[in-house]
């Protein structure tokens, strides 16, 4: 299954809603802006659930009063691989990922507004993870928080600077089970209300972490265990 598109308005909802139930890939290509209005209407609503691949590339994504990507990969061996080439709004979360499939996670992104998380993901079940954040990220909660939860390989955060505002800047947990390293690199300023950085690695490998500036306004400038 496959979507190519130019610029796409929801006016009433979502600007793009998306699920394949089939086997096979599923592939979404924005070469304009995509947009979501009304109380609940994402950008981009894309759901895999029967174990193909899953690749989004786009350009600009918003959404006024919720996520401007809400992207599920469930069941099967696919990967998620999620490419943004513009800034990216959402009333809710800037991107949020759910990855429950055995296949890679991979998100690569410019700027992030957004009145929740800016980028909000959960591996459940997924092998490597990497996020790359090339322009500012601005979450009202977080500005990135990552579960890896028993997936199997390692964890990657690159970024630029990163502001959560009432929680943590960047919020990092590797969990028990087969997850192998984490590693954080901000080569921006990182703030939070709480923690600037907290990172949780509970997984057999490394746990590491290079910055610029940290700031954390009623916590820890990082926290890692």
């Amino acid at each position: 299954m496959s979507v190519t598109t130019q610029t796409v308005t929801g006016l009433g909802d979502d600007g793009i809603r998306a699920a394949n139930y089939g086997t096979g890939d599923l592939t979404i290509i924005t070469q304009g802006l995509v947009s979501g209005g009304g109380a609940d209407g994402y950008g981009l609503d894309v759901g895999n659930y029967n174990g193909g691949n899953l690749s989004i590339t786009t350009q600009a994504v918003s959404s006024v009063n919720d996520d401007a990507i809400n992207v599920e990969n469930t069941g099967g061996t696919g990967s998620l691989t999620i490419n943004v080439q513009g800034a990216v709004s959402g009333g809710d979360e800037g991107i949020r990922a759910v990855q429950t499939s055995t296949g890679v996670l991979s998100i690569t992104t410019q700027a992030i507004t957004a009145g929740g998380s800016g980028v909000s993901v959960n591996n459940r079940n997924g092998t490597s993870l990497t996020i790359n954040t090339q322009g500012a990220v601005i979450g009202g909660t977080f500005g990135i928080v990552v579960n890896s939860n028993a997936g199997g390989g390692a964890a990657s955060i690159t970024t630029q600077a990163v502001t959560g505002i009432a929680g943590s800047g960047i919020y990092a947990r590797n969990a028990l089970g087969d997850s192998t390293s984490l590693t954080i690199n901000a080569q921006g300023a990182v703030s939070g209300g709480t923690d600037g950085i907290f990172a949780n690695q509970d997984g057999s490998g490394a746990l590491s972490i290079t910055t610029q500036a940290v700031t954390g306004t009623n916590g820890n400038g990082i926290n890692a265990d």
